[in-house]
């Protein structure tokens, strides 16, 4: 099996994992369903590794207890059998988890991963990334430097990279999904210059009350549209809603660049930035990419002439 392939497969692992890191530390209701995901990420996991060791044999499914009976070489095979029994009381009898069992078969399963991917696959598991599971070229080449910086430690270019990857994402992503040139997921019609223009033609009297009062009024349909927008893509708004916090503003500008516009100084000053910050912004990034992929569909393909209509209607 040639190593690309290994590591691609690897990469759909870990996203799996870290989906079920991620739903682990919710409540605990919500944290116990956490197990099914780390089940599938141990079970692919263990297919993998079986294929790579004999081919032949892989063709045919196996159980857990078969995959570590078969496998040469594996280790920590307790803590495979006991998330395989933890995830048949939840699946099979409703039993639920509790919060210290989730913790320890989180921590187990990291563990398993990246031990056996050494020892078995000589690749560590940590350094996979999950960025080749984005299929959108500027999005993914903005998640590569963010990737970058962060391995240097700089938080602010790192954090700043995930915005400029997440406007080439929903720009590469509605690019397909334009009706009459117009996006379809935009709601109603964006101002333009709207209350500078009104104001300077219309309100001489109170001018500075007025401007104050638009330009909130702009700012608020501005906001909507955008929180409508993001909800109806898919995207997950408490997630965005955070990021979109933290991450400093970035423009488009008209060549097609994408500029920041926040200094380093005034972000540091705002936000408290670690390793694990650029890693959620990342990671918050990819699993968006990966969601739109999952839902994409071609527009074009249900319209005679997407961009407008070719000729007048006849009565």
């Amino acid at each position: 099996m040639e190593k690309g392939l290994i590591i691609q497969r690897l990469s759909y692992i870990k996203y799996l994992y870290i989906k079920g890191e991620e739903q682990s530390r919710q409540a605990e209701v919500v944290a116990g369903f956490s197990i099914l995901a780390f089940h599938d990420a141990l079970e692919m996991f263990l297919m993998l590794v079986y294929e790579y060791q004999d081919p032949e044999k892989a063709k045919k499914y196996k159980t857990i207890d078969d995959y570590l009976g078969s496998i040469t070489g594996i280790t920590m095979k307790e803590s495979a059998k006991s998330l395989n029994e933890c995830r048949n009381s939840l699946k099979h009898h409703g039993l639920l988890p509790a919060k210290k069992e989730i913790e320890k078969h989180r921590i187990n399963t990291h563990s398993f991963l990246k031990e056996n991917a050494t020892t078995l696959l000589e690749l560590d598991f940590d350094s996979i990334s999950l960025i080749d599971l984005v299929s959108f070229e500027e999005c993914k080449k903005h998640l590569i430097e963010a990737q970058t910086k962060r391995d240097e430690g700089n938080w602010f270019e790192s954090i700043a990279n995930t915005r400029k990857a997440f406007i080439a994402l929903l720009d590469e992503f509605e690019q397909s999904k334009k009706y009459w040139y117009n996006s379809i997921f935009n709601i109603g019609i964006k101002p333009r210059d709207s209350y500078k223009e009104f104001l300077r033609d219309n309100c001489k009297n109170n001018k500075v009350w007025y401007e104050a009062w638009f330009n909130d009024v702009d700012k608020t349909i501005n906001a909507l549209r955008d929180t409508v927008k993001i909800i109806s893509i898919g995207i997950d708004y408490k997630q965005y809603a955070l990021f979109n916090t933290i991450a400093p503003e970035v423009w488009r500008m008209s060549d097609g660049s994408l500029n920041v516009r926040e200094s380093e100084d005034y972000f540091n000053g705002r936000i408290n930035a670690n390793k694990e910050l650029c890693d959620f912004c990342i990671n918050f990034i990819i699993d968006s990419a990966i969601k739109f992929k999952e839902s994409d569909y071609e527009i074009t393909s249900h319209f005679k002439n997407p961009y407008g209509p070719t000729s007048t209607i006849e009565f």
